[in-house]
């Protein structure tokens, strides 16, 4: 809700306009030993600072309601106001201006930023008597009235009531927002046609302060009306000139936290704006021991004892804050900044610049030496961590582009010219392999054994990774090199258990069905080594599995004998061949995908070409699936004898 108040500039327009009138009210009905004594003006550059040129304009405009209701003349009033609008403006130029350290919002976070504040209230100030001297000057008579400006100090004892004031509502106002967390003026980029280096208004200011200093004397030259409204003139147009002069300010720290730092000189301004309550009346009866002071106005002591008060008040403040930012908030700054930069940017090297800065922390027994060493084991740590998995990732992506290698060498060994294969043939066949791994232990082949007959296998090798790819490329080639040289699957298959059974040292083995099919006649011969039993489709009917007693799967036992079955296609007939990563697909809340799911989805798409078949099915496995991880290969292979 306040956030969106006060970035609504009406609501910032009447927000300074109504304290000022109450508080422009209250003051000037009060019985403070006459008008020097104005506490509501110290708002003036308080509310630049904090809202920005709608704070200004809300100031002035309740500043010369109040004057001219109350008995000033328009003119009168019409200037003071002018005067304190620009004074206003100009304080909220400064803080964006001077070149300090860190280029933030009005906080009391840091010693920089108090000493920047009282340093823009002080110049503030300044600019404020330079322009009541310079309008007093040209325009006695008018404004007399108003001000009763009866001598030079009494005129001074205005810029001490100012800055006074300013310094006391800046620490309430500031300290407050930020505590409330209620957002401050961020000036925008504002720049005009001029652009006057603002170093070239020191001439028109050391003109001025001439003015000030030497125009009290009856026989200068300053005294003289001509000389008043020229100095008039270069006193106004140099602060209007100022103000509306580029104001570029660049990226601003606009941070809502409300710092540790903040919080304790909070506490201690406080402190000593108690302190200085009970003092109050000693330090002016110092004041008023002096003897040459019996010449001074009250009200002009009166502003100065305020003065001095708040000048020891600033003093003890910054003194305990530089102890403060020395011992605490300094170090806990670089501990966050060196925890940030390892988080965002992982710079371990702010490490030793850190460490050299807090080597004096690191010798002590105190709290914040046991954090900063704490700190530092902790980045030693880091490091080395750090160091440890910089090498495991160097080696996981090495071994990540070996596993892709062989993945591609992988299935690069596995035929898919399935058209070329089969073209002017009367079979055609189609098959797809997916590894739940980089690489798997399945594998599918299909060759020409002589004229007339072809060779078609699946196979799945036990265990996963990189020993189940090698013994599946092992297996793959003998059973190719075998059935070149030997009509009977089932002696193919003796002798590639045997090989397959020597230097088996990972007792691992394979699950395989090969099919020989005669293109001529349809005769299908086949063994099963303890696979999955196929399906096969007859004379345009439904799928149904072809169960047969499977043997003993390959690499187990020397010596093992094999059967070889036959079958006979007729044209239009086909086989469905995969391996154990079909069925027993899992799927968290359902089981398995399982052998009745598999044959009715087969039958679904039966009238499907063979690659559409493979791809519905597919796809209803994922499906079935859903988020589950693939846990096992996927093989399938779909052969359809067409007859001559």
């Amino acid at each position: 809700m306040l956030d969106k108040l006060f970035k609504n500039k009406i609501f910032i327009f009447i927000f300074t306009f109504a304290i000022e009138f109450v508080m422009y009210y209250t003051f000037n009905h009060m019985n403070f030993g006459g008008r020097f004594f104005i506490p509501d003006m110290g708002l003036a550059p308080v509310f630049g600072l904090i809202f920005g040129p709608f704070g200004s304009l809300g100031f002035a405009c309740a500043t010369f309601v109040g004057e001219f209701y109350w008995g000033g003349n328009l003119f009168a009033s019409s200037l003071d106001s002018s005067i304190l609008f620009l004074v206003s403006i100009v304080a909220y130029k400064l803080w964006y201006l001077l070149p300090f350290k860190d280029l933030s919002l009005p906080k009391f976070n840091s010693l920089s930023n108090i000493f920047k504040f009282v340093t823009v209230m002080f110049i503030s100030s300044l600019v404020y008597l330079v322009l009541l001297q310079i309008s007093f000057a040209a325009f006695p008579e008018i404004i007399g009235d108003l001000y009763s400006l009866t001598s030079f100090m009494n005129q001074f004892s205005y810029a001490f009531n100012l800055f006074d004031f300013s310094i006391i509502y800046g620490l309430i106002f500031i300290s407050v927002f930020n505590i409330f967390k209620i957002p401050l003026k961020i000036p925008a980029k504002f720049k005009t046609k001029l652009n006057i280096p603002y170093k070239f208004f020191l001439v028109p200011l050391a003109l001025l302060i001439a003015f000030i200093v030497f125009g009290h004397s009856d026989n200068d030259i300053f005294t003289e009306s001509i000389w008043s409204y020229l100095f008039f003139i270069i006193a106004f147009g140099s602060v209007i000139l100022f103000n509306l002069n580029t104001f570029d300010v660049g990226d601003i720290q606009s941070s809502r936290y409300y710092s540790i730092l903040e919080k304790i000189i909070v506490l201690f301004l406080v402190i000593m704006i108690f302190f200085s309550i009970g003092v109050f009346y000693e330090v002016l009866e110092i004041i008023l021991g002096f003897s040459f002071v019996n010449k001074f106005n009250l009200k002009f002591l009166l502003m100065i004892t305020i003065g001095l008060i708040i000048v020891l008040i600033m003093i003890l403040t910054l003194i305990h804050i530089y102890f403060v930012e020395k011992l605490l908030t300094n170090p806990l700054k670089m501990l966050t900044e060196a925890t940030n930069s390892y988080v965002s940017e992982g710079k371990l090297e702010y490490h030793k610049h850190v460490t050299f800065r807090l080597k004096n922390f690191m010798k002590s027994e105190d709290d914040m030496s046991v954090l900063v060493n704490s700190f530092n084991s902790l980045t030693d740590i880091i490091k080395t961590n750090l160091n440890s998995l910089k090498k495991s990732t160097i080696e996981k992506e090495r071994f990540e582009t070996e596993f892709n290698i062989a993945h591609d060498i992988q299935r690069g060994m596995l035929s898919s010219d399935f058209e070329e294969f089969s073209s002017k043939n009367p079979f055609a066949i189609y098959a797809f392999m997916n590894p739940a791994r980089e690489v798997g232990g399945d594998f599918y082949d299909y060759f020409w054994v002589d004229d007339e007959n072809i060779i078609f296998v699946v196979g799945d090798v036990s265990g996963k990774g990189v020993p189940a790819a090698l013994f599946m490329v092992r297996t793959m080639h003998l059973i190719k090199n075998h059935s070149k040289f030997d009509n009977n699957l089932s002696d193919v298959y003796e002798q590639v258990n045997n090989l397959a059974c020597e230097r088996n040292t990972d007792n691992l083995f394979v699950t395989s069905w090969i099919g020989k099919l005669n293109i001529k006649s349809g005769e299908l011969s086949f063994v099963n080594a303890g696979h999955n039993h196929p399906l096969i489709r007859r004379n345009g009917g439904d799928f149904e599995y072809l169960e047969t007693s499977p043997d003993l799967v390959l690499g187990v036992m020397e010596g093992m004998p094999y059967t070889e079955n036959k079958v006979n296609l007729n044209p239009g007939d086909m086989v469905f061949l995969y391996t154990d990563g079909v069925t027993e697909a899992n799927n968290n809340y359902e089981g398995f995908y399982g052998e009745d799911r598999l044959e009715n989805t087969l039958n679904n798409y039966k009238d499907q070409k063979l690659n559409i078949i493979i791809s519905k099915l597919t796809e209803d496995i994922y499906q079935y699936c859903g988020t589950k991880e693939q846990f096992d290969d996927l093989t399938m292979l779909i052969m359809k004898f067409d007859g001559d």
